[in-house]
């Protein structure tokens, strides 16, 4: 069994700043400073940052602190080489409430896999979750994944 990803971003619900990392630099422990689970991920060869831990059940994450959140743009290039389900998913937090995504938060988070094997965005309060946008359904029913996720923020639209 994989594990659970948690992963990407710390958001304190404040002003405009703007955040890029590539790891082009191999590395995600520097300019920017990535915090969590580091011994569970790396920075290959192709400047790609992945999960590199034991295969058991277990969850890992990263974060970094931002204050991007009014008007924001999120993009990610998620690969899986196997099949999402609900026990072996990808959460990718796009706002917190705190650095620490195993825990009690108030947030967003775009989910890949689950029962549905979709790609759907939720909200966070507390240990508690609901839906905002339903995936299209079966759409990671894949042995392999590669998405690409862009969610938009404007501070109009609340």
């Amino acid at each position: 069994m994989r594990h659970l990803i948690l992963l990407i971003f710390f958001l304190p619900y404040c002003a405009v700043a703007q955040l890029e990392d590539d790891f082009s630099d191999g590395d995600f422990t520097n300019n920017p400073a990535w915090n969590g689970d580091a011994a569970n991920f790396e920075v290959d060869a192709n400047f790609t940052l992945h999960l590199n831990a034991p295969a058991v059940s277990n969850e890992a994450y990263l974060s970094i602190p931002s204050v991007a959140v009014d008007t924001s743009l999120w993009e990610v290039t998620v690969e899986m080489n196997f099949n999402p389900s609900s026990s072996n998913r990808a959460r990718i937090y796009l706002m917190s409430t705190s650095a620490n995504l195993e825990s009690s938060l108030n947030g967003y988070f775009v989910e890949l896999g689950n029962s549905e094997d979709e790609v759907s965005l939720y909200r966070q309060t507390g240990n508690s979750t609901s839906k905002i946008i339903d995936g299209v359904d079966d759409l990671l029913d894949l042995n392999g994944v590669a998405v690409m996720i862009r969610v938009t923020r404007n501070i109009l639209d609340r």
